[in-house]
C-alpha cells in the first residue's frame, strides 16, 4: 500500500506501484523515463537530488523527511526511504524507494502541542488565585484584608474548575487510548 520506485543512477524513473502514482497524482507515462525535475516542484526536487546524490556516493541507506505538494491535493508529509542496489556486475544500478505518509501523525502531533499549550495555559489562572488566597489565609487575622470565608469558597470554587479541567484532560487521554486500539485491531497490530 506504500508508494515505492525506483530509478538509475541519472535519476531517471524505472518504475513504480499504483500507490506511487496515486499518491503524486500522476499516470506512470508521466513517470516512467522522466527525472525528479520532470515531475516535482523545483525546490522538492533539489532535495531529492541532493538526497540521490549522495546516497549514489555513500551507497548504502537514506531517510529523509520532506513535505509533499501533488497537483490538486492538499499538501502533505512523507518520510523517504532508499537505498542503493547492484547491477549485474556489481556495480550501483540504482536506488529503490519506499514513502510513508506521515501527514496525521504530524497534524495529530501538532494538535497536541496545541492542547497542552493552551492546557498548560488554563491551568495557571486558577492555580494563581488558589496560590494567592491561601497566601492570604496564612496571614494573622489583623493582617488579613477580606473574609476567611470568603477566600476559602474561592479557593474551592477554583479547585472544582481545576478538576473539571484534569477530567476533560481525562477524556481526551481516554479517547485517544481507545482510537488508538480500534486503529490496531483493525490493522491486526
Amino acid at each position: 500500500p506504500e508508494p515505492v520506485f525506483y530509478k538509475n543512477t541519472e535519476g531517471i524513473y524505472l518504475g513504480c506501484n499504483r500507490a506511487f502514482e496515486e499518491f503524486y497524482v500522476t499516470p506512470r507515462d508521466k513517470i516512467f523515463g522522466h527525472g525528479v525535475k520532470d515531475i516535482f516542484p523545483e525546490e522538492e526536487a533539489r532535495i531529492h537530488l541532493e538526497a540521490d546524490e549522495d546516497l549514489f556516493a555513500n551507497p548504502g541507506t537514506c531517510q529523509y523527511e520532506l513535505p509533499v505538494m501533488a497537483a490538486g491535493v492538499r499538501p502533505r508529509q512523507a518520510i523517504y526511504k532508499k537505498t542503493t542496489y547492484p547491477d549485474n556486475s556489481g556495480h550501483i544500478g540504482g536506488l529503490v524507494g519506499v514513502m510513508i505518509d506521515v501527514t496525521n501523525e504530524r497534524e495529530i502531533d501538532q494538535m497536541r502541542r496545541e492542547f497542552v499549550s493552551t492546557t498548560a495555559h488554563e491551568f495557571q489562572t486558577p492555580l494563581a488565585a488558589i496560590l494567592g488566597f491561601c497566601e492570604l489565609l496564612q496571614m494573622p487575622d489583623e493582617e488579613m484584608s477580606g473574609n476567611r470565608e470568603e477566600c476559602l469558597a474561592i479557593i474551592h470554587e477554583r479547585a472544582e474548575f481545576l478538576s473539571r479541567l484534569v477530567d476533560q484532560f481525562l477524556d481526551v487521554s481516554r479517547i485517544e487510548a481507545g482510537a488508538a486500539r480500534a486503529i490496531a485491531s483493525a490493522t491486526g497490530s
